[in-house]
């Protein structure tokens, strides 16, 4: 399998939840035969506190993290070689966003 945005996605959205509730960590298999799925990919993480943020900076933190889940930053990063979030995280994403306070 070849490693595209693509195909490092489906590794992605494949992966299991290793936290829960809002703790978005993945747990990666990374010897899928899975067809489409390049399973040798690194995750990223922004790891925020999702009470106890100073209150004038809630907006600041929260549009910081919209900004990195919109769609059209996920193009923008597709275009510089990273590999979009599928759907599906992206909707764990926004959640997890708005659950902050």
């Amino acid at each position: 399998m070849p490693l595209t945005a693509e195909s490092a996605g489906k590794a992605v959205e494949a992966a299991q939840p290793a936290g829960a509730g809002n703790d978005l960590r993945l747990k990666l298999d990374y010897a899928t035969k899975t067809a489409g799925v390049y399973p040798i990919v690194l995750v990223t993480y922004e790891i925020v506190c999702s009470k106890g943020t100073d209150a004038a900076k809630l907006p600041l933190l929260k549009g910081f993290l919209t900004y990195l889940a919109q769609q059209s930053t996920q193009q923008d990063l597709a275009g510089i070689g990273y590999a979009t979030l599928p759907a599906s995280v992206l909707s764990k994403v926004d959640t997890a966003i708005n659950a902050i306070s």
